[in-house]
């Protein structure tokens, strides 16, 4: 499964990289540094064993022509462990995330852009206490999708400001985080360096 996603999305990007070479000169500073911070969101039963926690990311991009963008997205965050005291499982973890995306621009005015992007890659959850009693967890790295909204004010054509909105679902069958489908909602403010 995760080889035919991983193809599906090669072709998306190689088909868009192909249908936008003509267009590509036409883009100034096309290529794009962004680093940021914020908030990682937990839900459904991953929310039973983790809460809010803080996160930071890096993406590199480069703007095909004037509507699409492809990213390349790392991300972390360590995730505290929940204080519902029905929790069974007690131990803080660290999230790594992997994506390779691409994302619908939109202008928003004469100084700022709304991104839609959307992505597939990799998530690793590793339980920095192990031993749980009755049982041992595991470090585990699962097949991931993303998406959401990024929008940028341009303080000036190389600098933005960026308020990120994302979504992300790790497909699992790891017991110990408590459902199949992990979902983290990452949000965020950074600043975008374009050349």
């Amino acid at each position: 499964m995760l080889k035919r996603f991983s193809s599906a999305g090669l072709a998306l990007v190689l088909m868009l990289a192909l249908s936008g070479d003509a267009d590509a000169q036409k883009v100034e500073n096309p290529w794009s540094l962004e680093g940021y911070v914020g908030m990682v969101l937990p839900t459904g039963n991953w929310a039973q064993i983790t809460q809010a926690s803080a996160g930071v990311g890096a993406m590199v991009g480069y703007q095909l022509h004037q509507d699409w963008v492809v990213l390349a997205n790392l991300n972390y965050a360590s995730m505290k462990s929940s204080t519902d005291f029905a929790n069974t499982i007690n131990t803080d973890w660290d999230l790594f995330g992997a994506f390779a995306m691409v994302g619908y621009e939109i202008d928003a005015g004469d100084v700022s852009k709304v991104l839609i992007p959307v992505g597939l890659g990799v998530m690793s959850f590793d339980p920095k206490q192990k031993d749980q009693g009755d049982i041992t967890l595991e470090s585990t790295t699962a097949f991931a999708l993303n998406g959401g909204l990024k929008f940028y004010y341009y303080f000036s054509p190389t600098l933005a400001f960026t308020v990120n909105a994302m979504g992300t679902v790790a497909f699992t069958d790891k017991v110990e985080l408590s459902s199949d489908l992990v979902w983290n909602f990452p949000l965020g403010v950074g600043l975008v360096f374009r050349f």
